[in-house]
């Protein structure tokens, strides 16, 4: 049994050169078996450990826009009027309704 010491049968003692003999080759075996337990925690260490990340996939189709990526929407049409521009157009054949408070251009009418 291991570790129990194994009775001899003749109960002779054992030489110097048989113990060294039987001690280095307890040692070979001892070093076998630490070498295998040290791939069984390598293999069993290496199963814990999370995979490695795959890289994210890409996805399919175009990607959603956002606020800040998409540009300014362009007016479409005419720009809409403004205070400050000319005075509209009269209709024609339509009376104006007040002097508009400019000198009349050209030859003065005669008195």
């Amino acid at each position: 049994m291991a570790g129990k010491k194994q009775k001899r049968a003749g109960g002779a003692p054992v030489s110097l050169a048989d113990a060294l003999a039987a001690t280095r080759a307890a040692r070979s075996r001892v070093l076998a078996l630490a070498a295998r337990l040290e791939e069984t925690e390598r293999t069993i260490l290496a199963a814990m450990a999370p995979a490695p990340a795959a890289p994210p996939k890409r996805p399919v189709g175009r990607p959603p826009k956002t606020a800040a990526a998409a540009p300014a929407k362009r007016p479409v049409g005419r720009p809409p009027k403004t205070a400050s521009a000319a005075p509209a157009k009269r209709a024609v054949g339509r009376p104006r309704t007040r002097p508009t408070g400019r000198k009349p251009v050209g030859r003065p009418p005669k008195a």
